[in-house]
């Protein structure tokens, strides 16, 4: 402050809630001092103001968090309108699948689409959680549902996604894990894996198999070509895909539901009736056991593929 020409001069800082937000000058005329009175009244007067200035900051602040929450919302919306109905039926085919996002939006995605008398079936996993992952999942299952016009088999299909999007994904540091399977309406049943957890394959002699391509996620090589795995139909009675988020739950102790204990779990299910409603509930069901109340860290998706006899 330039106190030429004046008498008392005095600066109060302007804080409140931890944070400087100015100084508010009392000054009083040529050859006048400042009182008591003036320095409480400056005082108060730079207290006040201070306390404006951050409500005014925390309202800006609220406003521009429930703008998010808005935002999010939509998102959510918009994400849950790209997933099909959770049970599909094909033919001679039952498709049922679900998706929990840990968040408001997630990075899991499953795809059920019609293909000639069967149909095309698939869990995807953008790594990463929250707005971005979603996104990218968002646009992924834009350009597999495109391409699934003309092409339904498992590993063209994902061999030519990744070409279109390797560039995008790689830019944006993620990738993306996929398990594809094409089913005919005569049962025989072709697989492919972009770095996917093992598929569980239920056999007719109520056997387990953890059926592991390999295959490197979307988006770390734009020239990979994935091969496909083929089944047919007496070699299965249904085929579970999930993302991590299954096998990595947790539970108040810390310990991971894990891929032995869904083996164990669908070894059972197996043996007595692998109708995928019924396969699909029980695998919920027992996590849910599992997990109790506990908050899950990741996003959940299960599906579960068979033929109705």
């Amino acid at each position: 402050v330039d106190a030429a020409g004046t008498g008392g001069v005095m600066a109060v800082p302007l804080r409140a809630r931890a944070k400087t937000h100015g100084a508010l000058a009392v000054l009083r005329g040529e050859g006048e001092e400042l009182t008591a009175e003036d320095l409480k009244l400056g005082n108060l007067l730079g207290h006040q103001t201070a306390l404006a200035f951050a409500n005014l900051e925390l309202i800006a602040q609220v406003r521009r968090t429930e703008r998010i929450r808005r935002e999010l919302e939509m998102a959510a919306e918009i994400q849950a309108s790209i997933l099909p109905p959770p049970l599909t039926e094909a033919g001679p085919l039952t498709a049922v699948a679900s998706c929990q996002p840990a968040q408001e939006v997630g990075g899991d995605a499953y795809l059920v689409l019609p293909a000639g008398d069967g149909l095309l079936a698939g869990v995807a996993d953008v790594s990463g959680h929250g707005l971005s992952s979603a996104l990218l999942m968002n646009a992924f299952a834009s350009e597999v549902q495109a391409l699934a016009l003309t092409e339904t088999r498992p590993g063209a299909l994902l061999t030519a996604t990744n070409r279109l999007i390797a560039d995008r994904v790689g830019e944006m540091s993620l990738f993306v894990t996929v398990a594809l399977i094409q089913c005919d309406g005569d049962g025989r049943l072709a697989m492919a894996s972009a770095g996917h957890p093992p598929a569980m394959i239920l056999t007719p002699g109520g056997e387990v198999r953890p059926v592991d391509i390999g295959g490197v996620p979307l988006g770390v090589l734009d020239d990979e070509v994935y091969e496909e795995a083929i089944f047919e139909p007496d070699e299965y009675n249904a085929i579970v895909l999930y993302s991590d988020g299954l096998t990595e739950a947790r539970n108040a102790a810390g310990e991971m539901y894990g891929l032995e204990r869904l083996e164990a779990m669908l070894r059972d299910v197996a043996g007595r009736d692998a109708d995928p409603r019924r396969v699909h509930a029980v695998i919920l069901d027992d996590l849910a056991r599992f997990a109790g109340d506990v908050a899950q860290a990741d996003d959940l998706t299960v599906l579960a593929v068979g033929r109705r006899r």
